[in-house]
This record gives structure tokens, C-alpha cells and sequence, in this order.
């Protein structure tokens, strides 16, 4: 990479930045540019002290703030969520009940118009909630602080009900029963201390004065005041932090405070990382001042025993100690990570803070990139390992939201650092082991994805993020740099190049705004960081822009020919003739990468045969990458892989209806047409584990062969996690559309049979076949089932159910007009199918559509046969119009992805045949 050339009007503000940090080290218990909280503000508020036998509010400023801030609506200007505003409403309602309550607390009087706010509030309140979403809510300790409200307003007569409120309570209740008072009472760390107002009645708050740490509750100002109001006896070092609070948070003596504070190991760490890891010098930056920073940080690092919190004496947490031993290694200065490890490390990832549930994606990365850095980094390359296997494992089921920051591109960024350097300490000839998948397929298919998704994703301002955010386009920057370092194709490098460039622009135009509040970062509600904000928009103009010599050579071994020749055949199809070349490119370098991985995932069910090459297996995996990534609404990686699993299968099944059963059985198919009936009847409970491979014991009875075979097969599809956790419904209409599937290719070898006898007639006789059915008949049921699209359908149904235990499409409707638009699909795909496939079909003696159809020649019955595949697209799209107006628009963008793909297949075969030749 070479220098970048927009630096130096940053190198003096970052300076100024990291001199001003430096300054604030005299009174560290001060450093924080959170953004201030209405939730928070509004608990202060509620605080009300003694003195000389007169009760009065402590911080009537904080209650002035709120008043002061309330929208003509009666609600609170929400940073960015609905549970932000949620929150905010809660406690302000709270807050105002109290004082109107308790008008003498205020010189005897309260503002006239009081109810009248809390009224407009109330009515606010009812609408966000009527519209939560309460499965989708990120924040933390959501679940028990907003019954904990909703139950103090109760008292206060305002009940709540809303559609969310049975879910909300079933998580609540779940987490609670959990709970015993000993745990906070007690000196195991918990975070529960930072949120200790969802205890109120449920707690002794005498019982938890142990737990002040410089005057707070783990710094939460909310927490603090909720054992300020809730103790019998006045803590007047709590009363200290929360009026330092007020005097030096960022709501400078406004009476408004954050909902942390202090924070100044996070500020410091991340801000000085961040900056040196985007290619600032401790000389840029100012080498004192840096070496002052990194003191107080190593200083604090030993002082916890090697981890630390987000401030001085807190509860530890991996992040922070993560980012701090980052900070210590780009400053040159040793730093171990055995307490981390130690800490914090689980059997399969590493948590953020003890006890915690759920992993953070973020953090895994933090601390991946912290050991990565270190230059004992040997010792620590089973942690390493680990934490590659869970991201890759995260990222494959598409569930990469942070829970520390609602940006997608964050945990992206972090992610696109930690394997850019990873691949150049693996190119610099450093001794790190990492399995061969992961180093050559896992980790190289991420590497391409994040660019897919990067370049897909700006807008056209050069910007990422919903709202032109200049911080989310600075993750976005910064991860585009790291990912498009690797040798791509000419049209991507290209591409990258422009994304890259109008990025730059549009930060640097933006710059005058890069410390104004953009709420990405989630805590109790999610917040702005002001310095960190710049600090990140700096960092993504700072970091160096690839260049052609200084690129990762052997990121991935995809051949650049491969590349070229199938996007000039895919980019001559209908679905793909307005696809951009880069997205193609970077598609199909993708789908090589993951052929490889497909044929490593060894699904040994048919008998494999050694005299035909499986070209569909180059096929595959590009029908499947190069759709998904043209639409709005992706499918993860998990299902996408189960997917492809399932076209090589059908492949195969095929294959061996037409290679095995018909030579053995084509004039006594009852005994097969029996077997597939009989495990139609029989349990599906058999498992995977229990199968043997596909290969032929020559010492078994054809019958019995064919036997195990299919019952193989239709346990493989049926014993799939996804369709496991379907309703017995569905399962049952799967099995049931397997078993026709099979049923139909019988039919199928009963026909060719009866052709091929017919070609041995006669040219004048009156055929059989043609004088049984009508091609209508025919291409709409026994040709449309053996084309494996029905079934695959139902199948595809359960891998995109996001719920358990409900079909992805549950109401009659919706599967009356799926199955109507699946079947005009099936049509369709075998009319193609047959266009493209007239000659293997002829020499192989296979009933083909054009054996149905009038015309003098081929030529004339293929034109007709394309005119009836284009009527039935056209019921195809009005099937997929009607099936719209009642399906979820998600649901519906992932269909699209079904659909699409095979509509896709007959494209190609009407280009290119690329079906399996069963006869030389």
C-alpha cells in the first residue's frame, strides 16, 4: 500500500485530539464524550435529599433538562432505535408522576401545564410500544428494565398494554428466574450493578452499598440514583460523582447526564487504536503525548492483574483489556495476554464480561486482532484458531449484528482488519498453524463477500449507512482498504478504486460535521461518541489505499481465465445481462472458492461413477453466489451451502435414476416403484449418523442396493436441521413430494421405454406414448416433479423459516399461490431444460418435449416450445405478483432467490446442455 494523499489537514486535528486526551489524563475520573441520555437524566432527577428536616429534589437542573427537552408531541428526541425512545419515555414519564405527586419537593409548585405533558407522553409512549418489535431489540438489559418501568408506572395508574407485552414479559420472567438477590448482594462481579434500577422491590439497596466504586454504580448514573433514592442512608460520595457527573459529562452543568460515566479506558483505547492501526505514527500524532496515553493504559492493565473495564476499578470486560493490549503493541510496548485468555476465554469463543449468554461478534474481533498484534502471538495460536472457526461460524448464519454498536459495518471493519493483517503476517513468513480450510477457502470466501457486500452497499454519494453517516462510512472505508488489497480481477480492482475515491470525497467534504452525534454505540441507549466519531473518519483517510504491488498475492488461487470465461458466458444470460462485470467477477471468484469447499463435503449417498466428469459442479455454486448477490434480500451462507449440497444430489439423483436403475430395471419397475412407496410409509427418524457411504456392496441383491440408496437419500433431506424444526405439516408435505419426485422419474423410465420401443415401429403407427397423454399432462406433472423443483421448494420453504416450528409461508393462501407458482416454475425450467437438451435426449433415448410437439422439423417445434415456456412465465409472474400483495417483503426477497435460481437453469441449458451423460 502507498501512503494516502489527503493527510494533511487530519495530521494537526488528530494531534490536537490525542494532546487533549493526554491533558485529561490530570483528572482521568473525568474523560468521557459520551452523548447524555434522557433515561439517565430523568432517574437523576428523582433523586431528593434532607436537609434541615426539608425534602427537596437534589438535581432540580436534571428535571428542568427534561422539561426543556420534551417535543410539542410530548415525547423525547430518541437517538436512534425504538427502544431508545421506548426507554427514554419511561423514565421521564416516571419522573414527571413523582414530582407532580410531590409538588413541595419544588418550592410547593410544579409547571401548570404538567398533566398535560405527562398526558401527550402516555399517548406517545402507547404508540412506540404498540409498534415494538421486541424480537429485534439489541440494548442492553432491555428485558428487565422496561417491565421493571412499566411495573412503577402501574402504581402510578398508567397500564400499558401492547401487542410485544407477552413476549417481553416470557423474556423477562425467563431471565428472572434466574435472579437471586445473594448475586448483587454478594462481591461476585455481575453487570447487573449497572442496572441496578431494574431491582427496585426487589432488592434490599442498604444491602448493595459495597458495591460504590468512586462514587458510583459501576458508572451508570441511572444505577446510582436508583440506590441513591431506594437506601435508608445518605451516601454523600455517590452525591459527589453524580454532581461531577452533571459538571463534566458532555451535558457541561446542563443538568443532563450519559449513561456511563466515566469512560475513559474505552475513549482512549479505541481512539488511540484506531488511529495508529489507520497508519498514524506515534510521530503524527505526537510521540509524548502518545507515550503519556499508553503509561496510564499499561499502568491501569497491571493494576487489574492484566484486564481491565471501561474506566479505573471497574468490573473487567475482554473488549476494553482487548483494545488496551492493541494500544500497547501499535505503541511498541509489551503487553500479556494470559489474564485475558484466561479470564474470559470459553470452549468456543471468548465472552465479553462474566456470565454473559450471547457472544459479541465485535469483541471476538477486538480481541483476535489484540493477540494477532502481540509479538508472542505463537503462544496464543490455539485462541487464534478458536475465535477464526466461531467468526466464520457467526458470519456463515448471517447473524454478524453487533450488540455493542448498531452499525453492520462496524463489526465488518473489525473483521476486514483482523484478516488483512492475519493474511500479511501469513505472507511476512510468521509461524502461525491455521488449518488449511480456514487459511484457503472459510476465511478467502469472507474476504470476498465483505468486498461484495461493500461495493453493493454505498450509496451513490459515496457514503454507507441508511442515513449518509460519515461514521459508518468511515468503518465502511476503512474495511473497503483492508479487503480490496488482495490481487482481484482488472473490472473489481477498478471498481474498488472508484468506491474508494468517492468515499474520500465525501468524508472530507463532511468534515466540518464528523463530531456531530450519530447514535451507533448501545449501551443502556445507544449513544455518540463525538471523539471517537472524528477519530474514526480520520483513521479511514489516513489508511493507505492498495496498490497493485503491495496486494496480497496468495489470498486465493482462483484462476483469472476461469474468472473471465464464465462471466463472459453468465453475462450472455437474461438474468445476468445488466449485471454490472465487477459483481460478476467477484461472484464467480467466490463460487470457486466455495466449489472447493463443496467438494470437500462429502454426502455419500449414490454410487459414484469414475467415466463422466461432474461439470455441474462448476455450475452450481455460481447459480446460487451470483443470484444471492443480486438481490436486496440475501441468504446466509448456511443455507445457501445447503442449497448447492441439494442441486449436487439431484444431480446425482438423476444420474443414478437414468445410469443404474434403468439398465437393471426398465421392464420390471414395480419392485422399485414398492420400495419408494414403502419409505414414503416408513419412520423418518433414522439419522444421518447412522447411514453408510454410497459406494455398492457387491455382495447385496440389486433390490436391496437400490434400497438403501434411496432411503439415504430421502433420510439426508428429511434429518436437515432446518427442516427438523419445521411443523410436522411441512415435513409431511416435504416427505410427500420427495416420494412423487422418485415416483416420477419411474414414470419417466416407463416412457423412454415405451419410445424407444415406438422407435423400432413403423413410421406411420399410432405411438403409444403420444396417443396416452397430452403434453400438457405430461410436461405438468411427470416431467415438471422429476425435475426435483417441487420438492426443493418445500425444502427451501424451511431453511428461510426464521421461527421455529412455523412455515415460512403458513396461511392457505399463501400456499395455495406458492404451490401454483412452483408448479408454473417446474414448467417452465423442464421446457428449458428440453430445448437445451434435445441432442443428449435423442442419442440416450430420454422422452423430450419436442416428441410431443407438431412441426416439420426441430427448429419449428423449438420455437414452439419456447412460445408455451414464455406463457408459462407469464402465470409465473402473476402468481408471484398475487403471492406478493400477502407475504412479508422479506419472505419474499428470498423466494425471489429460489425462483430466480431456477429460472436460471433453463437459461443455461437453453445455452449450453449441461446435464450428465448416462450412455456414450
Amino acid at each position: 500500500m502507498s501512503p494516502s494523499t489527503v493527510l494533511s489537514p487530519i495530521h494537526g486535528t488528530a494531534s490536537m485530539l490525542v494532546r487533549r486526551l493526554s491533558d485529561q489524563l490530570v483528572s482521568w475520573n473525568t474523560i468521557s464524550s459520551m452523548s447524555t441520555s434522557i433515561y439517565d437524566t430523568a432517574w437523576v432527577s428523582m433523586i431528593a435529599k434532607e436537609v434541615d428536616g426539608v425534602t427537596k429534589w437534589l438535581f432540580p437542573e436534571a428535571f428542568q433538562y427534561l422539561l426543556d427537552n420534551q417535543l410539542p408531541d410530548g415525547a423525547w428526541k430518541h437517538s436512534s432505535t425504538q427502544t431508545d425512545g421506548i426507554l427514554h419515555s419511561l423514565a421521564a414519564i416516571l419522573a414527571m408522576q413523582q414530582h407532580c405527586l410531590k409538588p413541595e419537593r419544588t418550592n410547593g409548585s410544579v409547571p401548570v401545564d404538567l398533566d398535560l405533558r405527562i398526558a401527550k407522553s402516555v399517548m406517545v409512549l402507547e404508540a412506540m410500544l404498540n409498534s415494538w418489535n421486541v424480537g429485534s431489540s439489541q440494548q442492553v438489559g432491555f428485558e428487565v428494565l422496561v417491565p421493571a418501568l412499566l411495573a412503577m408506572l402501574e402504581k402510578h395508574d398508567v397500564k400499558l398494554s401492547f401487542p410485544g407485552r407477552s413476549s417481553l414479559l416470557a423474556i423477562y420472567h425467563a431471565k428472572m428466574e434466574r435472579f437471586t438477590p445473594e448475586i448483587i448482594y454478594s462481591d461476585l462481579e455481575t453487570t447487573l450493578i449497572h442496572s441496578l434500577e431494574a431491582f427496585v422491590d426487589k432488592i434490599d439497596f442498604d444491602q448493595v452499598r459495597h458495591r460504590v466504586v468512586d462514587g458510583s454504580m459501576m458508572a451508570s448514573p441511572a444505577s446510582t440514583a436508583a440506590y441513591m433514592i431506594h437506601s435508608t442512608s445518605w451516601d454523600y460520595e455517590a452525591e459527589t460523582y453524580l454532581r461531577k457527573t452533571i459538571h463534566n459529562s458532555s451535558g457541561l452543568g446542563s443538568g443532563s447526564v450519559p449513561s456511563a460515566f466515566p469512560s475513559s479506558i474505552f475513549e482512549l483505547s479505541w481512539i488511540l487504536s484506531t488511529l495508529l492501526e489507520g497508519g498514524f505514527s506515534k510521530n503524527d500524532l505526537g510521540t509524548d503525548n502518545c507515550e503519556k496515553l499508553g503509561f496510564f493504559l499499561k499502568t491501569e492493565l497491571e493494576r487489574g492483574g492484566g484486564t481491565l473495564g471501561f474506566a479505573p476499578g471497574l468490573m473487567s470486560d475482554a473488549d476494553d483489556t482487548a483494545r488496551t493490549i492493541l494500544t500497547l503493541s501499535l505503541l511498541g510496548l509489551e503487553a500479556d495476554c494470559k489474564a485475558m485468555t484466561k479470564t474470559f476465554e470459553l470452549r468456543s469463543w471468548f465472552m465479553t464480561y462474566l456470565g454473559e449468554r450471547d457472544p459479541s461478534f465485535s469483541a471476538n474481533c477486538n480481541i483476535l486482532n489484540a493477540l494477532l498484534h502481540v509479538s508472542d502471538r505463537m503462544e496464543y495460536q490455539n485462541q487464534i484458531i478458536k475465535i477464526l472457526i466461531f467468526i466464520c461460524d457467526l458470519w456463515d448464519t448471517g447473524s454478524v449484528q453487533d450488540k455493542w454498536n448498531l452499525s453492520v459495518y462496524y463489526p465488518i471493519m473489525l473483521l476486514s482488519q483482523c484478516l488483512y493483517y492475519l493474511f500479511q503476517l501469513l505472507e511476512g513468513g510468521h509461524s502461525l498453524d491455521i488449518p488449511p480450510n480456514l487459511v484457503e477457502t472459510r476465511l478467502p470466501i469472507i474476504f470476498t463477500q465483505i468486498l461484495t457486500e461493500l461495493l453493493r452497499e454505498q450509496q451513490s454519494d459515496g457514503s454507507w449507512g441508511t442515513r449518509s453517516s460519515h461514521e459508518e462510512t468511515a468503518y465502511g472505508l476503512i474495511a473497503l482498504k483492508c479487503v480490496s488489497s488482495s490481487h482481484w480481477a482488472p473490472s473489481i480492482s477498478s471498481k474498488a478504486s472508484e468506491s474508494i475515491l468517492k468515499a474520500t470525497v465525501f468524508l472530507e467534504q463532511r468534515s466540518p460535521k464528523w463530531r456531530q452525534a450519530e447514535y451507533l454505540w448501545i449501551e443502556k441507549v445507544t449513544y455518540c461518541s463525538p471523539d471517537l466519531s472524528q477519530a474514526y473518519c480520520m483513521a479511514a483517510l489516513k489508511c493507505p489505499s492498495p496498490q497493485q504491488e503491495d496486494t496480497l498475492k496468495s489470498f486465493h488461487k482462483v484462476s483469472s481465465k476461469a474468472i473471465q470465461k464464465y462471466t463472459g458466458f453468465f453475462h450472455g444470460l437474461p438474468l445476468f445481462s445488466n449485471t454490472p462485470e465487477w459483481l460478476l467477477q467477484l461472484s464467480i471468484t467466490e463460487s470457486f472458492l466455495v466449489r472447493s469447499k463443496l467438494e470437500n463435503h462429502h454426502v455419500e449417498i449414490f454410487p459414484q461413477r469414475e467415466t463422466h466428469t461432474q461439470k455441474y459442479l462448476d455450475y452450481i455454486p455460481i447459480t446460487w453466489v451470483a443470484t444471492n448477490n443480486t438481490l436486496l434480500t440475501k441468504l446466509d451462507n448456511n443455507s445457501l451451502f445447503e442449497m448447492m449440497v441439494l442441486s449436487v444430489i439431484n444431480f446425482q439423483a438423476d444420474e443414478y435414476m437414468e445410469a443404474t436403475i434403468t439398465p437393471l430395471f426398465q421392464y420390471n419397475l414395480q419392485p422399485i416403484r414398492d420400495i419408494i412407496i414403502s419409505l414414503d410409509t416408513a419412520s423418518s427418524s433414522q439419522s444421518n449418523g447412522n447411514l453408510t457411504n454410497g459406494i455398492s456392496n457387491s455382495s447385496k441383491s440389486p433390490i436391496t442396493q437400490v434400497k438403501e440408496v434411496l432411503s439415504k437419500f430421502i433420510t439426508h433431506i428429511m434429518t436437515r436441521e432446518k427442516v427438523q424444526q419445521a411443523p410436522p405439516s411441512t415435513q409431511q408435505e416435504l416427505r410427500a413430494s420427495l416420494t412423487t419426485f422418485l415416483l416420477a422419474h419411474i414414470t419417466q423410465i416407463e416412457d423412454n421405454t415405451r419410445l424407444h420401443k415406438q422407435s423400432e415401429l413403423p413410421s406411420n403407427y399410432d405411438t403409444p406414448i403420444l396417443s396416452q397423454r397430452s403434453y400438457f399432462d405430461w410436461v405438468s406433472t411427470t416431467s415438471a416433479e422429476h425435475t426435483s423443483c417441487p420438492f426443493s421448494f418445500i425444502f427451501f420453504r424451511c431453511l428461510i423459516s426464521s421461527t421455529k416450528g412455523k412455515d415460512a409461508l403458513h396461511t392457505t393462501r399463501q400456499k395455495y399461490l406458492a404451490d401454483d407458482l412452483c408448479r408454473h416454475l417446474a414448467t417452465m425450467c423442464r421446457q428449458y431444460n428440453d430445448y437445451g437438451s434435445v441432442v443428449r435426449d435423442r442419442t440416450e433415448g430420454n422422452l423430450n418435449s419436442l416428441d410431443f410437439l407438431q412441426g416439420e422439423n426441430d427448429t419449428e417445434k423449438k420455437r414452439e416450445l419456447m412460445w408455451l415456456a414464455e406463457y408459462e412465465r407469464e402465470h409465473l409472474v402473476l402468481a408471484l405478483k398475487k403471492l406478493d400483495e400477502v407475504t412479508t417483503r422479506e419472505v419474499m426477497g428470498r423466494l425471489r432467490l429460489f425462483i430466480d435460481v431456477t429460472d436460471l437453469y433453463g437459461q443455461i441449458y437453453v445455452a449450453r446442455d449441461i446435464g450428465i451423460w448416462t450412455k456414450a
